[in-house]
């Protein structure tokens, strides 16, 4: 099984999930799996280590800027990961 590990950037510490191309969303619990199947091609997400970013931007930025690990494995195929749709969202039920 192959996987990747990428940093990326989050603005406002909320949790955030992979989406595939697919008619609804998807939510998954920050650090927990989210598996995405393409066909035969079945990978997992996992987003975790959230911590404040010191990386320096632009752009003013109101709040704190965090980062995050996102690590894509393959479970079954050829997995390229691609991040296009992977997101920050705001659990607004609180």
């Amino acid at each position: 099984m192959a996987s990747i590990a990428l940093a990326m950037a989050m603005a406002a510490g909320v949790p955030m999930a992979p989406s595939a191309a697919a008619e609804e969303a998807v939510i998954h619990h920050f650090g927990a799996g989210a598996e995405l199947v393409n066909g035969t091609v079945v990978q997992e997400w996992t987003v975790s280590d959230l911590k404040p970013s010191s990386d320096v931007i632009p752009y003013p930025v109101v709040g704190t800027l965090w980062e995050a690990t996102a690590t894509d494995t393959a479970v079954e195929g050829s997995v390229i990961p691609i991040v296009s749709n992977l997101r920050s969202l705001v659990d607004r039920r609180s």
